[in-house]
């Protein structure tokens, strides 16, 4: 029964871990968007969520890089 238990709280902390983590990755899109923060910035355990809410949700591809789905292309100097 004590297993099962700690099974239970193991499997509900994941999924509020999650819930942040998806926090955090729209507060960086929007961050984005309003070019408060540059892609570059976003923490590299983000960068691919914050894409797919970029392209998906709010429409914008242009800026974001190939790698990552988007139609932005390297900027080379």
């Amino acid at each position: 029964m004590r297993d099962l238990i700690a099974r239970a709280a193991l499997g509900i902390y994941f999924l509020l871990q999650k819930g942040e983590e998806q926090m955090m990755a729209m507060l960086f899109a929007c961050r984005v968007i309003e070019e408060r923060t540059k892609f570059d910035q976003v923490p590299r355990l983000l960068k691919q969520q914050v894409a797919d809410i970029i392209i998906k949700d709010f429409g914008m591809p242009e800026i974001i890089p190939t790698e990552f789905g988007g139609t932005m292309e390297a900027v080379t100097e």
